[in-house]
């Protein structure tokens, strides 16, 4: 069957055909979801040579989500999913890359996005003295390619921490049709220059963002700044998941090949986790493969544990009926339906009482699930948010809110959270939930919504710290 596979593609699917057999010295879960009970993850696993194994089984790997164990249900090579990638390109166009290399750079992505295929997106960014996103996501090769064209370096500063601070939440987005599969490439010598903020700021986004960065240090700085500063770099793909790779006798383009041949040589590893409470809490997975008398652990990856909105009984999926899940469940109603007759029968009508107000009864929590819908939350309950104005005439104050299922923000009376704020439209944006998730989308208003200062466009997931600008009002996200 043809699956549109470009040439990187097949190179990475040869590539894993005749690797030879060796240890395998990488493990690392590149992004990983949990729409539970199903578990899905990008797993990059290579030996000293870079090569992934040749073949590999769902036996050879288990995983734990939290305290609990998952079960392996099947591993592919991403090149044959016919799954597409998000790309973010970050172009450098500060004068600390010369005019050569810059050219290399742009041949390198140019010759990338020229390869991509249908379900694949890019989108091109730049940073020097500030950040801007020329193209939003899109397959259009001649759009992407006009923007190239027009690139150069022409700035003296770099604020690289905002660039991936803003590629971060860029690649938050959940836009229909958009991959899942994830990445952000930039090259840099890692220094930063005004962005006001830290790396350890940088840090704390990509540990709650899981999304992986790849990076290509490239520098001209002395020797003490120049280790230092690529050190950093090195350091945030190691905790996105991600992958580095350093300037040396190899060219920009080769460089670029590397990074895409990483990208697509990982493993998708699908799991199933009955027993794993969806709880829109963080959890750390774990995978381990196991090879002979050799046993190699990923680092602990955090993922929120949601529901997989999707779930229902026709037809179940055939990992679902191989499992004994199934009949765990229906045993369950069953034995509920048996229970709540027994106790009927037993108690005189004058003496059964009706269940508290809101309340569900375990049965039909039972049924929902099984059906794809969650159970109705108690009375009075939602998922608590908090909205800090960190920016506005109401600055250190803050708006509490109980979310059940979504949240107008603007300057009507009628809005749940209202804005005393002039450049707010009077219904400027909606907060709901999907899937356990926060997401954000701009109710067509005047200034627009901006989530870490990009543009809103669609619905945008949002992260705990996370901002939100409306006008002259900026709220930073509690949740």
């Amino acid at each position: 069957m043809d699956l549109g596979c470009s040439a990187a593609c097949w190179l990475t699917l040869l590539a894993m055909a005749s690797a030879a057999a060796a240890d395998v010295e990488r493990l690392v879960i590149s992004q990983a979801s949990a729409q539970l009970p199903v578990i899905k993850a990008y797993v990059d696993i290579v030996d000293a040579a870079g090569q992934p194994p040749s073949a590999l089984a769902p036996a050879d790997l288990s995983v734990v989500l939290g305290a609990r164990g998952a079960q392996v249900v099947s591993v592919a090579p991403f090149a044959s999913t016919g799954e597409g990638v998000a790309y973010v390109f970050l172009v450098d166009i500060s004068k600390s890359i010369s005019r050569a290399q810059f050219a290399e750079m742009k041949a390198a992505i140019q010759t990338w996005i020229d390869g991509t295929r249908p379900p694949e997106r890019a989108a091109i960014a730049t940073f020097g003295e500030d950040y801007r996103l020329l193209q939003d996501f899109t397959a259009d090769k001649q759009k992407l390619t006009a923007v190239m064209d027009g690139l150069e370096p022409r700035d003296m500063h770099t604020r690289l921490y905002l660039a991936l601070s803003q590629a971060v939440a860029l690649d938050q987005r959940i836009d229909p049709g958009l991959p899942a599969r994830r990445a952000i490439v930039v090259l840099s010598d890692g220094k930063d220059e005004g962005s006001a903020l830290t790396a350890d700021d940088v840090l704390v986004k990509l540990r709650a963002s899981r999304l992986p960065i790849y990076t290509i240090g490239l520098s001209h700085l002395p020797q003490a700044e120049k280790q230092r500063y690529l050190d950093v770099l090195h350091r945030f793909s190691n905790v996105s998941g991600g992958l580095y790779q350093e300037a040396d006798a190899r060219g920009v383009a080769q460089l670029y090949a590397a990074i895409q041949q990483a990208i697509l040589r990982v493993f998708v590893v699908g799991m199933a986790c009955a027993g794993c409470a969806a709880d829109g809490r963080s959890y750390p997975l774990e995978i381990t493969l196991t090879e002979g008398p050799r046993v190699l652990r990923s680092a602990a990856l955090d993922i929120f544990a949601v529901p997989d909105p999707a779930l229902s009984l026709s037809p179940p999926p055939s990992w679902w009926r191989k499992s004994a899940v199934w009949e765990w469940l229906v045993a369950a109603v069953v034995l509920l339906a048996a229970a709540a007759f027994a106790i009927f029968r037993r108690k005189p009508a004058a003496q059964t009482s009706a269940p508290a107000e809101g309340a569900q009864s375990p049965l039909g929590i039972i049924e929902a699930a099984l059906h794809g819908k969650p159970p109705d939350p108690p009375a009075g309950e939602g998922t608590p948010v908090r909205l800090t104005v960190v920016v506005g005439n109401d600055r250190g104050s803050s708006y509490e809110l109980k979310l059940h299922e979504k949240a107008i923000i603007g300057r009507f009376p009628d809005c749940d959270v209202i804005v005393a704020d002039p450049q707010v439209s009077n219904h400027h944006c909606e907060l709901t939930l999907v899937s356990g998730r926060l997401v954000v989308h701009d109710l067509e208003s005047t200034n627009n919504t901006y989530v870490n200062g990009v543009p809103v466009r669609g619905r945008q997931r949002l992260e705990p710290l996370d901002t939100i600008l409306l006008g002259d009002t900026e709220l930073r996200v509690h949740y």
